[in-house]
């Protein structure tokens, strides 16, 4: 199973986006990043919403699980 929290979390180091950033990207709130980092699943439309912002592909998003590795 893909933890969608930590490829979050790997995306952001990777790209070097901080919660605050991608909270102005996504128009939430850094706190709203916060807990979408701690969750295992996230439905589609907010991974959809994230990839938008940072400009990714959802497969791509979802690779991240990989490096981890």
């Amino acid at each position: 199973m893909i933890d969608t929290g930590k490829c979050l979390k790997l995306a952001q180091v990777d790209l070097l986006i901080s919660s605050v950033e991608l909270a102005k990207m996504t128009d939430s709130t850094p706190q709203q990043v916060v807990r979408w980092r701690s969750q295992a699943n996230m439905k589609i439309h907010t991974i959809d919403k994230i990839c938008k912002a940072i400009n990714i592909s959802i497969n791509d998003f979802l690779l991240y699980q990989e490096i981890n590795k």
